[in-house]
């Protein structure tokens, strides 16, 4: 009954379009990238802001530098005519404090699990956690002369507050394993200052 009509005949495109050619590069202009700005160390060379290295050699490298220049100002000063008395003084709070808390801090480190890093980088920390206070106690003196007995006390309370905050900062440590460490470094440091005055006893 019903006819079907024939197909439309579909158009025949007797060439496909061509595609738009890329319009040519200029010589003479150039493509910039963008890049972000890198943090620079005041005094260091240009590079990216490494956390442990500021925290384990540039912090302590510039707190043990101007700790010992501040001590070795005050030394002279109280023996202004002998040096080598200066010279040993200066020595035994650098070495002889690093050494004390190096022992205080390893055996902290060895009954808690506290991880230190490198022993030299420890001892390099401990050396400016040990004069850096002592420095600005020296700073302060002028000014707690003042006031006979509360001054003196204030030298002490500043002295501690910087102690614990950079021990525990250097060595990332929570408050309560800043304690421990805080805590056996001060006995250790009795018992040899026990064990001083019992050898001139006897001596």
């Amino acid at each position: 009954m019903y006819d079907l009509a024939p197909e439309a005949a579909k158009p025949q495109h007797p060439h496909p379009p061509a595609a738009a050619e890329p319009a040519p590069a200029n010589p003479r202009v150039r493509t910039l990238s963008y890049q972000t700005p890198r943090k620079v160390i005041p005094g260091a060379a240009a590079g990216p802001v490494d956390t442990n290295t500021l925290k384990n050699q540039y912090i302590p490298l510039w707190l043990l530098g101007g700790g010992t220049a501040v001590e070795l100002i005050a030394a002279f000063l109280l023996h202004p005519h002998d040096l080598p008395m200066a010279m040993m003084s200066i020595s035994v709070e650098v070495i002889g404090g690093t050494i004390l808390m190096l022992i205080g801090v390893l055996v902290a480190a060895k009954i808690r699990g506290i991880p230190i890093g490198s022993f030299w980088s420890a001892v390099l920390r401990l050396a400016a956690i040990s004069v850096a206070p002592a420095a600005v106690g020296d700073l302060l003196m002028p000014i707690t002369r003042i006031i006979p007995f509360i001054g003196v006390l204030l030298q002490w309370g500043v002295q501690f507050v910087l102690y614990f905050a950079l021990l525990g900062v250097l060595f990332d440590l929570d408050q309560s394993d800043t304690w421990y460490c805080v805590i056996v470094i001060f006995i250790i440091n009795l018992s040899v200052y026990a064990l001083l005055v019992w050898l001139a006893w006897h001596h």
